[in-house]
């Protein structure tokens, strides 16, 4: 019975390691970026220099859909909180670097690596609510025909080149 309940626990543990070695590897893949843009253009570059071409791309393609007035007050609602979204995308940046040298290294540091995820999807969770601010100040201030739009919007993902 004892032989039975060790190898039943051996195998747990083994499964769990296993399956928590798949999600740092998945959640890596998933959500840490590898290597450069081979182009980042002049306009997507903020003032301290990071790449904030995601969400410039995702704005453009909402503005470009909307009627011109509801375009602007789109386009400036965020261009105001750009400065912001570039800080907390930079705190993710580094977050995501500190992963990725936890991974790396020869000696892997388990709990070193649990802190540094959870220190990078703190910094990711902080995006979202500045997103939804502009956008509660924004969407009454919109044309019901351009909240339309915004309600039935699909952004599609650039493709490189």
């Amino acid at each position: 019975m004892i032989g039975n309940r060790t190898t039943w626990i051996r195998a747990g543990v083994g499964l769990s390691v296993a399956l928590n070695l798949f999600l740092v590897g998945f959640l890596a893949a998933r959500h840490l970026p590898f290597g450069e843009p081979a182009h980042v253009s002049p306009s997507a570059i903020t003032a301290d220099g990071e790449p904030m071409a995601p969400l410039r791309e995702a704005l453009r393609q909402l503005v470009d859909r909307l009627p011109a007035e509801d375009g602007r007050l789109l386009r400036e609602a965020f261009t105001a909180r750009l400065p912001e979204l570039a800080g907390l995308q930079r705190q993710a940046r580094q977050a995501a670097e500190r992963v990725r040298r936890d991974i790396g290294q020869p000696a892997l540091d388990i709990a070193r690596l649990q802190a540094d995820l959870a220190a990078l999807h703190e910094a990711r969770q902080k995006f979202r609510p500045v997103i939804d601010e502009v956008l509660l100040d924004t969407l009454p201030r919109l044309s019901p025909q351009g909240r339309e739009i915004l309600s039935q919007a699909r952004l599609r993902p650039r493709r490189p080149g």
